[in-house]
């Protein structure tokens, strides 16, 4: 099954997809389970728990067509799946046009998984396992770390390890939301920042978060994306990307509050909110000194931590 947004169905916002200005507009929808679904997943080498699914949408206005593939907001699917699964190690995969993989927000309930993206293509419900050698069994945030690696947020290292206390860097938070909201973006880099070059590791990932409106440089031009993020600076990342997907206010607990902390007053005044939307939400929270600590870094760790928080909070997570 397929949810799609009404505001995504704007005759106007059709006309321009299709290049034409005036006349009626009919849309095709499709959501078809792939005929040769079992030798695909064989080549992908996945362990699938649905038959890979094509969801298809198609503009006409007379003799003009065109496939309606990218969305404002996120398209809400289900699948069916054929087998009992662990939810905590099951995704929805996007399979993409070259063969690559790219996991999309999951909730597994009742036989079925709810997926959101902002794309049509084939998609399937895969299960898949995550583990890394420098995780003891006891470590704290041995779940968290998993659960997103399965979902492709946290990628370990070639040596087989996550380094959990390793800080997180600006630019790392950027992909980190990126991969955990599965945003996409086909904009060229405009050079905006003075220290990013354009050619860097992470640019793909980096550009969908810039064209989300999560990163914002400073005021003299950088972005320093190699610098360890802060806890206020992560505050106001992951809440700006709370306002991208929406999220429903009733869920935060007015009763929390920044001024709980002795510390309130090094908080930035350009993170106050956000800090305090966090702490409403449930995604962030004090140190066991009884500070909120704004200006420490952030391990690895404690960013699994956050965001599995931050994905649940959205349900866009298990």
């Amino acid at each position: 099954s397929i949810s799609l947004p009404v505001s995504e169905l704007r005759d106007e916002a059709l006309r321009t997809r299709l290049g034409v200005t005036e006349g009626d507009v009919e849309l095709s929808i499709s959501v078809n389970a792939v005929a040769d679904s079992a030798e695909r997943v064989a080549e992908l080498g996945i362990n699938a728990k649905s038959p890979i699914v094509e969801f298809s949408i198609v503009a006409r206005s007379g003799d003009v067509e065109a496939p309606v593939n990218r969305f404002v907001q996120y398209l809400e699917r289900d699948l069916v799946l054929s087998e009992d699964v662990n939810p905590d190690r099951t995704v929805v995969v996007r399979v993409n046009a070259d063969g690559t993989l790219t996991v999309v927000p999951t909730i597994v309930r009742d036989g079925r998984v709810t997926f959101k993206s902002f794309t049509n293509s084939y998609y399937v419900a895969v299960e898949r396992e995550a583990s890394f050698s420098d995780l003891r069994d006891d470590y704290w945030a041995k779940e968290q770390i998993e659960k997103l690696a399965v979902r492709d947020i946290f990628q370990g290292r070639q040596d087989g390890t996550v380094a959990p206390g390793e800080p997180v860097t600006r630019v790392q938070l950027a992909v980190l939301i990126t991969r955990a909201l599965a945003l996409v973006s086909d904009v060229e880099y405009d050079g905006r920042f003075v220290d990013v070059q354009g050619d860097e590791w992470f640019m793909g990932e980096f550009m969908a978060a810039i064209e989300a409106g999560i990163v914002l440089g400073r005021q003299d031009g950088t972005f320093s994306p190699n610098e360890p993020v802060n806890r206020q600076q992560a505050a106001a990342m992951i809440s700006r990307a709370m306002e991208h997907i929406g999220f429903n206010e009733a869920g935060l607990d007015p009763t929390k509050a920044i001024t709980q902390y002795p510390d309130v007053d090094r908080i930035g005044g350009w993170a106050v909110d956000d800090v305090e939307r966090l702490l409403q939400a449930g995604i962030m929270q004090g140190r066991n000194t009884g500070l909120f600590d704004p200006t420490n870094e952030t391990s690895r760790a404690q960013m699994a931590a956050m965001l599995e928080r931050f994905l649940i909070f959205s349900d866009l997570m298990n």
